[in-house]
């Protein structure tokens, strides 16, 4: 699909892959994801499918309602510094992550990976010159966009908690026993 056009193509599309889902839903959407298209349908996905996202810090009002049954939504964070080492580098003032990726069920028989430039929004699609790719039953392909996905979900999710853990010694000089 490629941009610009009159219509929420990808969006319309992102949306039917999700209501699809069986076991996984993974998407990494920088700038997040409008909850008048996307929380609906997340939230009417069966308990049972797991459903995991990244959104950039200044999206973050936009994922934090997410984090439900198994829906886990982490904005990418920065360590400066971590037990007095320095840690994460500085990349544009802060951490962004900038893929735009939809994957659906990697590990089934007909997995679904929707990637390209396209945010999943309306204007990006009626007004940006973006472009996505749907590659439908490629069970290679789909493991390598899935482990490229997990390995910075997990990334992001650790320095999360890592940052979150640290901000409550700091003020009250112990993790709060509800971290975790």
């Amino acid at each position: 699909m490629l941009s610009p056009v009159r219509h929420k193509y990808v969006v319309e599309a992102a949306l039917d892959l999700i209501n699809e889902a069986k076991s996984a839903v993974f998407v990494s959407a920088p700038f997040g994801l409008s909850k008048k298209d996307f929380h609906g349908t997340l939230e009417s996905n069966s308990r049972s499918v797991l459903e995991y996202g990244l959104a950039n810090s200044t999206a973050y009002g936009s994922i934090r309602d997410l984090n439900h049954h198994n829906t886990r939504f982490f904005p990418p964070k920065r360590l400066k510094r971590y037990m007095g080492e320095n840690w994460d580098a500085k990349t544009f003032g802060a951490h962004k992550i900038h893929t735009k990726t939809l994957i659906i069920d990697p590990w089934g028989n007909n997995p679904a990976v929707f990637i390209g430039s396209t945010n999943f929004s309306g204007p990006s699609c009626t007004k940006n010159d973006e472009n996505m790719l749907l590659i439908r039953g490629d069970k290679r392909i789909a493991a390598m966009v899935e482990a490229e996905f997990m390995r910075m979900y997990e990334h992001y999710r650790s320095l999360f908690w890592i940052a979150k853990i640290a901000a409550q010694i700091k003020e009250s000089g112990q993790p709060s026993s509800n971290s975790y």
